[in-house]
């Protein structure tokens, strides 16, 4: 059962320093207005990532995988601060990005301006997760032709 994406909106997650977002398809960012330029960057990286796992598995599974969006929505949040970040459901202080399943949706955790070194992790994990769930929503059985 896919959750409502409004209901995240009501748990310790969000916090109102989140006052902007990007929404396209499946991937939806939330963002302080301060960091639009870094959200935005953000954003174009992981839309070309989901464009190129779609041609992936194109290619892979023989499928097309039409369609502005994808089920599940991928989220994320990215806080304006470490301390934010904290409240807001890390678990781990010395962590710089976090992952939760919300129903179907992934939702992931970060904190703005992370130096390249945290940035390109978090990218692949992201990519990591969208290619596992998108497999998944697409054909149970493709998933093992990318192991």
């Amino acid at each position: 059962m896919t959750s409502n994406i409004h209901e995240l909106m009501k748990t310790e997650h969000y916090h109102p320093s989140l006052n902007s977002a990007v929404f396209d398809g499946s991937l939806r960012i939330y963002f302080n207005q301060e960091d639009e330029k870094y959200a935005l960057n953000l954003y174009f990286v992981l839309q070309k990532k989901i464009e190129s796992l779609k041609e992936e598995l194109d290619l892979r599974t023989g499928e097309l995988t039409q369609g502005p969006s994808l089920s599940p929505y991928f989220v994320v949040l990215i806080y304006p601060n470490q301390e934010l970040y904290l409240r807001g459901g890390s678990s781990n202080q010395s962590s710089q990005f976090t992952h939760l399943e919300f129903g179907e949706d992934q939702v992931f955790l970060t904190r703005a301006h992370l130096e390249d070194e945290l940035l390109k992790p978090f990218i692949k994990f992201v990519e990591t997760q969208m290619m596992k769930k998108i497999l998944v929503n697409i054909n149970p059985e493709a998933s093992a032709l990318l192991m």
